[in-house]
């Protein structure tokens, strides 16, 4: 079988539409408890990546927030939030704000659950004990650096 780009828009057409029969945006995702370190998952343009529970050096210790992403929370972008803060505890970059690529570091006794209106929600099994929150990147070659990407 010979599968052309047109064949590969056209899957990529029906998944955006939500016409696919198995695969439509804003499912709900859940980590396989088989996952393992180092495996991530993209909810918009927010990563959720399985980490080993050693907090990075330069993060600082905070009160707990439910939302992931810094900045206005009326926007959509915005909505990366967790379900629940219990059992949860945050680390974040020293001075993270809206043009921070890294994201907070989650040490979870529960598990969790970051929920959001158009990408649909990622649930982290209890097995695992720690995630790390990464933004995505995109190259603005007007002023010819990296920022983060807004959803």
């Amino acid at each position: 079988m010979t599968i052309t780009i047109n064949d590969v828009v056209e899957y990529a057409r029906k998944i955006s539409s939500g016409e696919h029969e198995t695969v439509s945006p804003g499912q709900p995702y859940t980590f396989s408890e088989a996952s393992v370190e180092g495996d991530m998952v993209w909810q918009g343009d927010l990563g959720i990546g399985l980490v080993k529970n050693e907090i990075p050096k330069h993060y600082q210790k905070s009160d707990a927030i439910h939302n992931l992403v810094p900045g206005n929370d009326n926007t959509i972008g915005s909505k990366h939030c967790l379900t629940s803060l219990q059992g949860v505890t945050m680390w974040f970059p020293k001075n993270w704000n809206e043009e921070s690529l890294e994201g907070p570091f989650l040490q979870l006794s529960n598990g969790a659950t970051i929920s959001h209106p158009v990408h649909g929600d990622v649930n982290i099994p209890a097995c695992f004990d720690a995630v790390q929150i990464v933004y995505q990147r995109e190259w603005d070659l007007e002023q010819a650096r990296e920022r983060r990407a807004r959803d």
